[in-house]
């Protein structure tokens, strides 16, 4: 029967709302063969008493990088499966551990990538936005072998192939989740998608904090995009182009055509409309209207981003 040891890292940093919650559904998890690992740079508001009230092993270090942080948790773990959860997350049920535990002795895979699903998403018009994509998704389980981004906050690793890979680049102050996540794919590795086990996501889902967020993944993608040229595909090309070639057009209808802005706009998200309309089916028009918002600002933030990332 296979009954693998499991590790749980986490990085910590002023976490006291949330830290709590992320460790009683750990704890809670029905499978025991566990251990929990917490990285802590420095917080200076309760979180490490909160851990010590736990059966956590706690590693302090300064202040650092969540690359670094990271990494002090995989070589710290003892597990033939490492699972890295945000500290700002929570496991959705009791059988989460399980079900991971099951897709890797079923498919023999390298990582298994598991939903996140941002906290009161059918409530909150901007964490519904930023839901769609994991909700729509099928619930059956998938291999990701091409252009494989995702979060390394809701991912499980087997230790002997994360090993061989090699642990998170500590030159990457951001996307260093994306620049792993790409070794596993350059490496051939397997990358299970579980679509139907879900992480929540307990972050702050408002205007402010969704200019920030956009700005720092698009110049994160940016900066990887600038030392990973092998990552530019075909597909990252093409999207590339129709977001230029939808701001020039939008920039030409600032001189000739002003009732086309708005269409210009929605434009330049289209390619991700679809989980824009689904939001229909949940929310009234006015907060219909600030989802397209959302998704105007959100992509074009992240594009600029980008540019600037890619650039300087």
């Amino acid at each position: 029967m296979y009954k693998p040891f499991v590790s749980f890292v986490l990085i910590t940093h002023n976490n006291i709302r949330t830290i709590r919650k992320n460790l009683l559904s750990i704890q809670a998890q029905s499978y025991n063969k566990k251990e929990i690992i917490a990285v802590d740079d420095g917080s200076g508001d309760g979180t490490i008493n909160v851990l010590e009230n736990f059966n956590v092993r706690v590693i302090k270090i300064p202040p650092c990088p969540a690359a670094k942080a990271l990494n002090v948790g995989f070589r710290s773990a003892k597990g033939d499966i490492i699972c890295y959860l945000g500290a700002d997350a929570y496991l959705e049920s009791k059988n989460w551990l399980d079900s991971v535990i099951q897709a890797f002795k079923k498919f023999k895979p390298d990582a298994v990538i598991t939903n996140m699903i941002p906290k009161n998403a059918y409530t909150n018009p901007y964490a519904y936005y930023c839901a769609m994509g994991p909700l729509s998704i099928s619930t059956k389980g998938s291999f990701w072998y091409k252009e494989t981004t995702g979060f390394l906050c809701n991912c499980s690793f087997l230790k002997e192939s994360l090993q061989e890979v090699g642990f998170a680049n500590e030159h990457f102050r951001v996307a260093e989740d994306t620049e792993l996540l790409h070794r596993f794919r350059k490496k051939k590795k397997k990358i299970l998608h579980l679509s139907s086990v879900r992480v929540i996501h307990d972050h702050d889902f408002g205007f402010r904090n969704l200019c920030k967020l956009s700005w720092k993944q698009g110049k994160s993608r940016g900066a990887f995009y600038k030392l990973h040229p092998d990552f530019r595909t075909l597909r990252s090309k093409i999207k590339l182009f129709f977001i230029l070639g939808i701001l020039v057009a939008f920039m030409c209808s600032l001189f000739y055509f002003p009732f086309l802005n708005l269409l210009m706009l929605i434009s330049l998200f289209g390619y991700e409309i679809n989980r824009v309309a689904e939001a229909k089916k949940h929310f009234g028009f006015l907060n219909f209207l600030q989802i397209i918002f959302y998704a105007a600002v959100d992509d074009g933030l992240r594009f600029f981003a980008f540019l600037t990332g890619a650039i300087f």
